[in-house]
């Protein structure tokens, strides 16, 4: 017989169990009070939910992270809907019957084709008995909702159907359970936490929830959509001229005064001893060169550069007025322009994914700052401030003409101003990583041309107002030479003529001297003849008396003879004297004639009687032929005489004539030739002097200035640009797919509120860890809920829009 084991809990653990005939079940001891039991214990609700369990199964395989699940905030409203749902739309009973379901079935009386048509259950506990008589230890606060998935349904009667169900562990008890902090790897709370607008206004100090790789599905960044640009020849030009001058307030004076110059000046250029610049309107420059040419056409030597700058980009000091056009010195300064500020529809983004603002970092977007040449710099956006500036400077300490700048708004550092001294100081605001994006542009510069005439006119101005005075006072003294011969010559040709008349004037003189003597000849014979005659008549009274008388007579005549003679040896002596110093020469020499005669007459006197007796016999026996002898003698030596003074005075007179003409002439032609010579020269300098002129006008312009760093000034804009670059739209797309599905990647500590409800519509949640705070739920629930936070859920915040909305419309929140 088979020994059966005992149960002591049976009435006095007499009778073998499971034995049926020896036992008397109404022989049971039981006093319990089945009454309390006897009102409704479950409530089943059979629906259709559409969310899912988070899992498929598929053979063996099993893929997790697809989960959508419901979070109602609290139970009261989880609870309504579940009330809201029509009965149309589903079954509802009670019963008095408690299924536990540890064997994860519960059979209900619907059929099997129906029970397919749903797969949800819905069950509500009631506690074990009424409200007056608990079990002991049960109280209202008890779990008493459970939510289940329907996995399969079974046939198991035509009436009867048994569902396969797993437990909805993320609806029963989220609501129980307190998740205080996580580490969330993915999803849309920091998506939600800041949009584009946010983000852009200042993306360094708000990119804290989007710097974590995350999907990618296009190559670097290279889609140009914007460009901005600081452009230092724009607009607004000035021409900037740098000269070694001093057009500010310096003296040039004028061509017509003969007081031209170019004046200097010290000036301190930024901080240095360097050449002056100054600025004028682009427009004016030509109109500024050639005022230049026509008044101070010295100043262009003076040009070292010219070039062309914004003036946005400098500060005009002092206006003054040169060469009758407005100018301006130029103050040195940093000038601080605006670059770039971020503006989202820069980007060029789809309208549904403007808003997400991970889609502005690298790699998806970056900016690319370039210069004019090429030479780039990328720079990410989360690293920018949300403008991004350039701080310029320009130098002009010649030849240093250059523009130095740095971009300011990258990285996080503070600004703070940086002073540097040269002659003065100078100071320099940076924040950021200024150091990181130092840029340098060499301002090209442009000479100036001019005429070659121009420049000749005052290059050699004074030096032919020399050359001119030279000319001029050789001229001149070229003049008063030949002026000065012309007169000595004049003077000797009137020299002869009053030589000529002065010789006529002595041979006159002569001429009359020797008629004179011969006349006085003639009568001092024929006197002596009448002596003669009167001796020979009162010779018959001969006495020694008349001898005497004879002999004084002969005295007498011979010193009459003798005066004649030295009359006559006298007036040629003096004659160079003049007429007048003839007759005193005459007179002179008669005189002293006479005298020596007539001491030889008293020496006479001695003479024998018979001698002076014998001559005067003689002397009056030639008397009478000699008289007429004597007169004709005169007549013929006077004729002579006269005829003589006439030829000599006509030949001394056409001589000196003649002379003085060719003299005359040959000084008016050396004048002539004098004048001719001088002015000749005076215009061959002076022709020299023009046609220098004419031919500096004929050379090649003089060139000022210097041509440096214009390779591209004319084809290219000298700046900097800033290029809004992204990947391609397919790549956006997809990686706004992924943002809008699943959110961002985040990976790092997440503070939770305890609210799932971010999203407009859903929220997705992928964590590596969390935190739950006072823990109520077995730790099998516990998994499930982890099941669904670690491998991924979607967490809707109303069920009704469960696959009834776009993910964009979402992300549009």
């Amino acid at each position: 017989m088979t020994e059966f084991k005992k149960f002591p809990h049976l009435v006095n653990n007499e009778s073998d169990f499971p034995i049926i005939d020896n036992v008397d079940v109404y022989k049971y001891d039981n006093d319990f009070d089945y009454s309390r039991f006897d009102y409704e214990q479950m409530r089943l609700q059979i629906c259709n939910v559409p969310w899912d369990m988070g899992e498929a199964h598929i053979g063996n395989r099993v893929i997790s992270g697809i989960g959508n699940v419901v979070y109602f905030e609290t139970k009261e409203k989880r609870d309504k809907w579940f009330d809201d749902i029509p009965n149309n739309k589903c079954y509802r009973f009670n019963t008095k019957f408690k299924e536990l379901h540890r064997d994860m079935f519960i059979d209900v009386p619907i059929p099997y084709d129906v029970c397919a048509l749903y797969n949800y259950l819905c069950v509500h506990y009631s506690l074990f008995a009424n409200d007056d008589s608990l079990v002991e230890y049960e109280h209202d606060d008890g779990l008493l909702d459970w939510y289940w998935f329907i996995r399969e349904v079974e046939f198991l009667a035509p009436n009867t159907t048994r569902l396969h169900i797993m437990l909805d562990a993320f609806q029963t008890f989220i609501y129980d359970i307190d998740v205080t902090s996580m580490i969330l790897e993915r999803g849309h709370a920091p998506m939600f936490a800041i949009n584009a607008d946010k983000y852009l206004s200042n993306p360094v100090n708000n990119n804290q929830y989007l710097l974590a790789p995350d999907v990618n599905f296009g190559d670097d960044a290279n889609i140009a959509k914007k460009s901005s640009e600081i452009i230092f020849n724009s607009q607004n030009m000035k021409a900037v001229i740098v000269t070694t001058a001093n057009p500010y307030n310096g003296t040039w004076g004028t061509k017509a005064n003969n007081t031209w110059q170019t004046p200097s000046a010290h000036f301190e250029v930024q901080g240095t001893e360097s050449y002056f610049a100054f600025a004028i309107n682009a427009s004016s420059l030509t109109t500024f060169l050639n005022n230049v040419d026509a008044s101070v056409p010295q100043f262009m030597q003076t040009i070292k550069a010219v070039c062309f700058i914004s003036s946005d980009f400098i500060t005009l000091g002092n206006s003054f007025t040169f060469a009758n056009v407005s100018c301006n010195v130029i103050d040195a300064g940093y000038k601080t322009n605006d670059l770039y500020t971020f503006e989202k529809y820069d980007f060029g983004y789809p309208e549904n994914c403007r808003n997400m603002a991970k889609l502005y970092t690298y790699p998806y977007a970056k900016l690319v700052i370039t210069d004019e040449n090429g030479d780039s710099t990328t720079v990410k956006i989360e690293d920018c401030k949300g403008t991004l500036q350039l701080r310029s400077h320009i130098g002009l300490v010649w030849p240093w003409l250059r523009v130095n700048g740095h971009l300011s708004g990258i990285g996080k550092a503070s600004s703070k101003n940086i002073t540097f001294h040269n002659i003065s100081s100078n100071n320099i605001s940076i924040d950021g990583n200024w150091y990181d994006y130092l840029y340098d542009w060499d301002i090209p510069t442009f000479g100036i041309t001019q005429d070659a005439g121009v420049n000749n006119d005052y290059a050699t101005h004074f030096d032919r107002a020399q050359a001119q005075l030279a000319a001029n006072n050789q001229y001149s003294n070229e003049m008063a030479n030949a002026n000065a011969e012309l007169a000595d010559q004049n003077n000797i040709a009137s020299n002869t003529v009053a030589q000529a008349a002065l010789q006529n004037a002595l041979s006159t003189a002569i001429n009359t001297a020797n008629n004179t003597k011969a006349d006085a000849s003639c009568f001092a014979t024929q006197m002596l003849n009448g002596q003669q005659a009167d001796a020979a008549y009162a010779f018959t009274s001969a006495t020694t008396n008349n001898q005497i008388d004879y002999q004084y007579a002969t005295g007498n005549l011979a010193a009459f003879q003798s005066g004649v003679n030295g009359a006559v040896s006298g007036g040629t002596t003096l004659a160079s004297g003049g007429p007048y110093a003839a007759v005193a020469g005459a007179l002179l020499g008669g005189g002293l004639g006479a005298f020596g005669a007539l001491m030889g007459a008293q020496a006479g006197v001695n003479l024998t009687s018979s001698q002076a007796q014998a001559t005067q016999d003689q002397m009056l026996a030639n008397l009478g032929a000699s008289d007429v002898a004597t007169g004709r003698e005169r007549d013929a030596i006077i004729a002579y005489n006269n005829a003589n003074l006439t030829a000599t005075t006509t030949y001394n007179t056409a001589s000196a004539a003649a002379s003085a003409s060719v003299v005359n002439a040959n000084a008016a032609n050396d004048y002539n030739a004098a004048s001719t010579n001088a002015t000749n020269n005076l215009s061959t300098a002076t022709n020299a002097i023009a046609n220098q002129i004419k031919q500096a006008a004929l050379n090649s312009q003089m060139e000022y200035g210097d041509f440096s760093n214009g390779e591209t000034a004319t084809s290219r804009p000298m700046g900097l640009f800033c290029n809004v670059v992204t990947q391609n739209d397919y790549a956006i797309k997809r990686t706004a797919d992924e943002f809008a599905r699943y959110g961002y990647h985040y990976d790092g500590q997440w503070e939770f509120d305890g609210n799932w409800n971010i999203g407009k519509y859903f929220t997705y949640w992928k964590l590596r860890d969390f935190w739950i705070a006072n823990i109520t739920v077995p730790d099998m629930y516990i998994d499930q809920i982890r099941f669904f936070l670690l491998e991924g859920v979607t967490v809707w915040r109303n069920p009704d829009k469960i696959g009834k909305v776009n993910v964009y419309e979402n992300a549009s929140m």
